[in-house]
């Protein structure tokens, strides 16, 4: 599905330099924000930077109370995630595994994650709505009190999301960054990514 014709991809080979503001991106993306963690950016042999390392998280989401009916919002259905695939399996080994991977989902590529962001929602259940919160709520996930409790909290990632102390700035840098993973990069201009 990715054609690794992104700015990102001419980048690597140095065919092209990224703005001030895509390098400080890339720069927190794999170091200070900790997102490598998971959407590894580097290159295996020939193959391109998948930017997903395949495994499962539970990064602590909250329900997305607003594709649920208002006069429901308090009784939500819970997304358990692998956990609620495993709990209802009919293989003994993999039911095993249910409650150890309650709350987990795939960790998606984030390669052409800003196209179309404009009528996008994000993340596995649609809870936030631009790739500025998506950053914010790894950012601030457990010192911004705004955000609703987890919709899952057993198995809950602690290390990587949640306090990792970037500034608005920084924030904004590592969405300049992720804007360069999108595929159809012309450096002519038509197709260029638009930078913060």
């Amino acid at each position: 599905v990715n054609q690794f014709s992104s700015k990102f991809d001419a980048y690597t080979r140095k065919q092209v330099d990224l703005s001030p503001i895509e390098k400080q991106g890339l720069t927190l993306f794999n170091g200070k924000a900790k997102c490598d963690k998971c959407h590894e950016s580097d290159s295996k042999g020939k193959v391109p930077a998948l930017f997903t390392d395949f495994g499962y998280e539970n990064i602590g989401l909250p329900t997305n109370i607003d594709f649920l009916n208002p006069m429901n919002r308090n009784n939500a259905p819970t997304d358990f995630g692998l956990g609620a695939e495993l709990i209802n399996s009919q293989n003994p080994a993999w039911k095993a595994l249910a409650v150890q991977n309650m709350g987990k989902f795939r960790t998606p590529t984030v390669r052409n994650v800003a196209k179309g962001e404009n009528n996008k929602r994000f993340m596995h259940n649609g809870a936030l709505k631009s790739l500025e919160e998506v950053v914010h709520f790894y950012n601030t996930r457990d010192t911004d009190p705004s955000w609703r409790s987890p919709e899952v909290t057993l198995n809950m990632e602690k290390s990587d999301v949640g306090d990792l102390g970037l500034s608005k700035k920084e924030e904004l840098a590592i969405v300049a960054f992720l804007r360069t993973l999108s595929d159809g990069w012309s450096s002519s201009g038509s197709n260029r990514q638009s930078t913060l």
